[in-house]
């Protein structure tokens, strides 16, 4: 028999993976962010899975919003119940503090991954390997597609890149979505060099990226089974001024793929990036990492000529790209594009007047279980939750 599915939401698991070891303690905003968005994984979990939670009165959220949306096909379980049964555990990501704290949870060792393969994914996740998807790219697909990072572990040769390449991009190794990322726009700033110098003390090395003319972010969505690596869906976002996710294009595939395309993105080099990636992905995480994971891309303009930056970001996890996805193909009505939005706002005074505001203005229609049109909040809401996450749909 099958072990059933249990799906965590841990979204601060890539600073835990940039610390390295186990008992990692997470800022209060990454624990905030946990706890108010936890029911998230009910958007894209298998169905007949386990989400869990901390509260059992979410049982009654989940049941109203299944009966809305049938497609929703998720259970709830409880700390008290993880413990019980040989699960197969699926956390948003996964590092040695996830499974230390699921084993302090009286989780058996066997039940989870390995360290060693833990190790593997962390390694993985290190930002170098982009050049080596870079590298994989140009011999597959057979020429020389955008600038490839560069690694480097001294500050001199840091700050040599950096007056060569004006308003370049300086990335440590790991770090979470959006965070550990410089543009040097002052090369004699104060905070650059100490930047620069705390991270290679702790992690070794930086990873240099030349500035792009960049028309759109989006990505590729892939899922790793057994059988390999497969092509999932896409996603279309915009990230905000700290290069952090901001907003989803919610629809379907074809449907992002025909934005994509009317950026000026060729069909044919789409398709190329997308097979060879495939390959590519499997040839590195073969026996490594099951589940959901994403390649942000980028479409640049060189000189007018629109091109593809194939490998910004590899993010070895489960994405919100990858949520995106999910809910553009699976519960909004096929005609339709939305809008993913999570907020933070700084009490939650305002955060109830937002969704009184979302509430009061927009209504929402449903047709054959799906999101016709309207505002559709993605988890419950809590008296002191400070992050909403949710979709606007237009028809």
């Amino acid at each position: 028999m099958d072990r059933k599915n249990i799906y965590l939401f841990n979204p601060e698991n890539d600073l835990a993976l940039a610390f390295g070891g186990e008992n990692y303690t997470p800022p209060p905003l990454a624990m905030q962010l946990r706890r108010d968005l936890q029911l998230l994984p009910i958007w894209y979990c298998a169905d007949g899975s386990c989400v869990f939670s901390d509260n059992k009165e979410h049982t009654k959220w989940l049941e109203e919003i299944s009966h809305q949306l049938p497609g929703i096909n998720a259970n709830l379980i409880f700390d008290n119940q993880i413990s019980a049964k040989p699960y197969n555990f699926i956390p948003w990501g996964w590092s040695h503090d996830t499974r230390k704290r699921l084993m302090d949870r009286g989780v058996d060792a066997t039940n989870l991954l390995d360290l060693d393969r833990i190790k593997c994914i962390r390694d993985i996740s290190h930002r170098a390997i982009t050049i080596v998807i870079h590298k994989r790219l140009e011999e597959i697909i057979g020429y020389k597609m955008s600038p490839s990072p560069v690694e480097l572990s001294d500050f001199n040769d840091i700050r040599k890149f950096a007056i060569a390449n004006p308003k370049c991009f300086i990335k440590a190794p790991w770090s979470s979505s959006g965070k550990g990322i410089f543009r040097v726009l002052d090369i004699d700033a104060i905070d650059f060099e100490r930047w620069c110098r705390g991270i290679l003390r702790r992690q070794g090395s930086m990873l240099c990226e030349q500035p792009l003319d960049k028309t759109l972010d989006f990505a590729m969505e892939f899922i790793s089974n057994d059988c390999g690596v497969k092509f999932a869906g896409y996603s279309v976002f915009s990230n905000d001024s700290h290069c952090s996710f901001d907003t989803g294009i919610v629809g379907n595939t074809e449907l992002l793929q025909q934005i994509i395309l009317s950026n000026g993105c060729d069909i044919d080099e789409l398709n190329k990036v997308k097979i060879a990636l495939e390959k590519i992905l499997g040839e590195i995480i073969a026996g490594v990492y099951q589940g959901y994971l994403g390649v942000d891309m980028m479409l640049y303009s060189d000189n007018g000529t629109v091109k593809i930056d194939a490998c910004v970001e590899l993010n070895l996890r489960m994405t919100m790209g990858a949520v995106t996805s999910i809910i553009g193909n699976k519960y909004i009505t096929e005609s339709s594009i939305g809008k993913f939005k999570i907020e933070y706002y700084k009490n939650p005074t305002l955060l109830f007047n937002r969704i009184k505001e979302l509430t009061t203005n927009i209504k929402t229609e449903y047709c054959d279980g799906k999101i016709k049109k309207g505002v559709q909040f993605l988890t419950p809401f809590y008296d002191d939750m400070r992050y909403l996450a949710y979709i606007l749909v237009d028809n």
